[in-house]
């Protein structure tokens, strides 16, 4: 007797089947008991791993809310002193936002749109408030300038010991 296999043992031996993709939108999948075949004109289904499409980011989203939402605290950490920081740091991030919403509109990513909207606004909403700082701290020092009582007490400190206490 002859030491080959016939044609079904070979038609094992091939090696790994290759997955086959899920069925497209539309078309029914059919899950049958092993043995049984599929009915007519339908695609097999296999059972296995199919890995993960890498997901995209879109960088200038996630830039856009960081350096928002860091400006603005800056701005609140001192007080609005920072406010043309503030300012600038904000309108980078509006248009960062502004980049990364125009990203997903014209399909370079599909990712973070909603971040990169916040992120927008956000930085709209850091330019107001550090324009609102300077507004004020512009005030306050045009109104202490004016004072002779300020000048008086700059004076009475300067004079009496020769350094601030």
């Amino acid at each position: 007797m002859s030491e080959q296999p016939n044609i079904s043992q070979q038609g094992e031996q091939a090696g790994p089947e290759v997955p086959v993709p899920p069925p497209a939108v539309g078309q029914q999948a059919y899950y049958l008991p092993e043995g049984q075949p599929p009915p007519p004109g339908a695609r097999p289904v296999t059972v296995g791993y199919t890995p993960a499409q890498p997901k995209q980011s879109n960088d200038a989203a996630v830039a856009s809310i960081i350096v928002a939402c860091s400006s603005i605290g800056l701005l609140f950490l001192t007080a609005g002193l920072a406010a043309p920081i503030t300012a600038i740091a904000s309108t980078i991030a509006a248009f960062l936002g502004h980049k990364g919403k125009d990203d997903v509109d014209n399909g370079k990513t599909t990712a973070q749109r909603d971040l990169a909207v916040a992120g927008f606004w956000t930085g709209i909403g850091g330019v107001i408030i550090s324009v609102i700082a300077l507004i004020i701290w512009v005030a306050l020092i045009i109104v202490l300038a004016g004072s002779e009582s300020f000048w008086d007490e700059i004076d009475n400190e300067f004079n009496s010991s020769g350094t601030f206490d």
